[in-house]
């Protein structure tokens, strides 16, 4: 709990007894024991607790699958990372001759229609 009282001295709250750290009040070395119990009696009381201790005996029990899943993650991008070599390249130069020709045909395009947008009596 923080210490907000000016005095540096932690209040008592009856269950276990504390001792100012910085500005935090965190339990003695021999009160820790209890503390521990208490929070146990809680999270087993609450309902969530029982469906996140299923789950974590669940990772416990499948962290073969989870360990070949990393390590497939890794494998694949690594193979991916090494074909990028080959397939940026002409990826990147025939965007480049699209783009050239997109180009040349808006000019084309441009260079036909200029009569539709001739303006008489304006500066040749």
């Amino acid at each position: 709990m923080p210490n907000v009282d000016s005095n540096n001295e932690c209040p008592t709250n009856g269950l276990y007894s504390t001792m100012l750290v910085e500005s935090m009040c965190i339990p003695t070395k021999e009160s820790a024991s209890d503390v521990y119990k208490i929070l146990m009696n809680a999270l087993q009381n609450d309902p969530n607790f029982g469906t996140f201790s299923k789950y974590a005996q669940e990772i416990g029990v499948v962290w073969k699958e989870i360990l070949y899943m990393c390590l497939a993650s890794v494998v694949i991008s690594i193979i991916y990372i090494f074909l990028l070599k080959w397939i940026t390249k002409p990826l990147l130069y025939c965007s480049m001759v699209i783009i050239l020709a997109m180009f040349v045909l808006l000019g084309a395009w441009s260079f036909m229609k200029r009569d539709e947008f001739f303006v008489e009596g304006a500066a040749e």
